[in-house]
């Protein structure tokens, strides 16, 4: 299993309402590192994103390192947080998704908005019905 290491950025690209946190803005207790990790709230305690649940994804998908956070919502649809620019590895994570027939929606916090890339039969009413259906949300 893989580890956070030093990353945190869903320190900055997630809305925790427990620390106040808003997207796209870092944590106020983020400063190399959680302040409060021992005592932090359940909505960063149960966060694991999808680079931590893959076993045969190198470093350079770990969130800090492509700038995009993914979160796995449902079998077939997995959301990816990022506040800009998303790579060419981040394309090809996102093309071999859709190969695996899982749907990505992502969402840049920086434009506010979603983009949407469909796998072979997924629609936006079905994607966003598995988001909302999800039991895989944290």
């Amino acid at each position: 299993m893989q580890k956070c290491d030093e990353c945190t950025l869903c320190c900055k690209l997630l809305e925790i309402p427990e620390t106040e946190s808003k997207p796209n803005e870092w944590c106020k207790h983020c400063d190399n590192g959680c302040s409060i990790y021992q005592d932090r709230p359940d909505g960063c305690r149960e966060f694991e994103c999808a680079w931590l649940q893959m076993d045969n994804v190198g470093i350079e998908m770990r969130p800090d390192k492509c700038g995009v956070i993914f979160e796995k919502f449902a079998d077939t649809v997995i959301m990816g947080v990022t506040d800009g620019y998303v790579s060419y590895r981040v394309q090809g994570q996102i093309e071999a998704f859709k190969r695996e027939n899982i749907s990505v929606v992502m969402m840049d916090h920086s434009k506010k908005k979603k983009d949407y890339f469909f796998a072979n039969g997924h629609n936006k009413e079905y994607v966003e019905k598995e988001i909302n259906d999800s039991t895989f949300l944290h």
